[in-house]
């Protein structure tokens, strides 16, 4: 018996190289993608400094745009105020679209609203932007509008933003392992279907929010790291607010925070095991929250302020196994309209005024240290 031998080559990726020198196949990026077939392919960017004064549109799916690193580096012309770079076309849906590996400047010295590096427009789905260098853009660095799912945007680093590096009204998102440095409300989701952030490190300025969250479900905002170089009682590291609910917030870092996490309207969230070092605000502070469980945070050093403090209306929320010192308060209920609190098991030694104070009338306090 004869046995045949088979073997499925890989199919090559059309692929179009963009070189200022001329030794690839363009010299304009639009015209490569434009030229790539309708199904899609890939542009390689050489290095260089390539000077945008249009947008650059991608409206084909299985499109990957991809430069050499650092030294690829897309440059907004002077006076240029326009988004650099336009997924979509707000009709037809996409996929399948990939950003490798460059720098985008838009060469901005303040805020300019319209000045955006990218958009992510209505029925693109699976974006993935990936180890990309944002630096002075006037706007947002990436603006993501309605109809998106499984956005990704992973190792990028984004500096001297000077409106919201990622600013979402949509999707799915996947936001890991980037680096943030003198942005505006660095990530401000609103109304997205939810939302995975983790794994990030925050540099923040006076009265920045790291992590700006209204009215969504389905948060998950885990071991990232904030850190504040300008502290500010107006600087928070997380906030939740707008009827979000089911958030999960853990086993992040901060520190010199104004308040390092902010509740406004939510309920149903978790916040546990975050470490929360020299607030100049309070550590955790609560308004209009319900049903929430705090556990196994510490909280050390908001030394004129608590380290939890409910302000009003604030009810059902269970209060366990923290560890918070060196604060006014531990736990603290600014009136009676917070009520119905499981404060239990907590070790609030070691704070200036005391251990626990609240004022509700049913809430359940027992086996704390003070």
């Amino acid at each position: 018996m004869t046995m045949g031998l088979y073997m499925r080559t890989k199919q090559a990726i059309p692929t179009n190289i963009v070189a200022q020198d001329g030794t690839g196949t363009h010299t304009d990026i639009q015209q490569a993608i434009d030229d790539l077939p309708t199904d899609g392919g890939k542009v390689y960017i050489k290095e260089g400094t390539y000077i945008i004064s249009s947008r650059i549109y991608i409206k084909k799916s299985n499109v990957t745009i991809e430069g050499a690193g650092d030294g690829t580096i897309l440059k907004a012309a002077d006076n240029f105020h326009d988004y650099m770079i336009y997924i979509g076309d707000g009709i037809n849906t996409y996929y399948s679209i990939f950003l490798n590996n460059f720098t985008i400047d838009h060469n901005d010295t303040g805020y300019s609203g319209a000045d955006v590096a990218i958009v992510i427009d209505d029925y693109v789905h699976t974006p993935h932007i990936t180890n990309l260098y944002f630096k002075n853009v006037g706007g947002s660095g990436i603006v993501i509008t309605s109809g998106q799912e499984q956005i990704i945007i992973s190792q990028c680093r984004f500096v001297n933003i000077f409106s919201a590096a990622i600013n979402a009204t949509a999707g799915i998102l996947f936001i890991h392992d980037n680096y943030f440095s003198n942005c505006n409300n660095t990530i401000q989701l609103t109304n997205v279907s939810s939302a995975n952030i983790m794994n990030n490190y925050f540099i923040l300025g006076e009265g920045i929010t790291g992590v700006y969250c209204s009215g969504s479900e389905h948060y998950l905002i885990c071991n990232n790291t904030f850190i504040s170089n300008n502290p500010s009682t107006t600087t928070y590291g997380i906030y939740l607010g707008g009827t979000g609910k089911r958030a999960v917030i853990s086993n992040n870092t901060f520190k010199n925070m104004g308040i390092a996490i902010y509740l406004s309207s939510t309920s149903s969230c978790e916040i546990s095991n975050n470490a929360i070092y020299s607030c100049t605000n309070y550590g955790i502070y609560l308004t209009q929250s319900n049903d929430n469980i705090i556990n196994g945070n510490y909280i050390i050093y908001a030394i004129s302020y608590d380290g939890i403090y409910f302000y009003s209306q604030c009810t059902n929320n269970i209060v366990t196994g923290n560890r918070i010192t060196s604060c006014k308060y531990g736990i603290h209920e600014k009136d009676s309209t917070s009520d119905y609190n499981i404060i239990t098991s907590n070790n609030c030694r070691g704070n200036s005024t005391g251990g626990i104070l609240t004022y509700g009338t049913h809430d359940i306090v027992a086996n704390n240290l003070t």
